[in-house]
């Protein structure tokens, strides 16, 4: 039996991803979502809601396509909760990706 192939993305990557079409990260998106499973843990999720909402990025998409879009992806995303928690990293916000 072969596992699947898991990928996680950071926050930066899948704003990228939705606002650049045409873009590095949408391809590596896709190529994700074609090959294996994206995984998110709930902090991960609500750190690429918080950010995706704010208004910094109305200029790309109306906030309204934005909540579509963190929807849409966190349904496809399968939601997990580590069972290792990380307590150091050389960047603590990527903690978060690392639990």
């Amino acid at each position: 039996m072969t596992k699947a192939k898991l990928f996680v993305f950071d926050t930066n990557i899948l704003i990228s991803a939705f606002i650049l079409p045409h873009s590095t990260a949408r391809k590596a998106l896709n190529k994700a979502r074609k090959n294996g499973v994206i995984i998110i843990s709930p902090e991960s999720a609500d750190e690429f809601t918080e950010v995706f909402i704010r208004p910094k990025f109305d200029k790309y998409l109306p906030l309204e396509i934005r909540l579509e879009i963190i929807d849409d992806f966190i349904s496809l995303a399968c939601l997990v909760k580590p069972v290792i928690e990380i307590a150091e990293c050389r960047d603590p916000k990527m903690i978060n990706f690392l639990n």
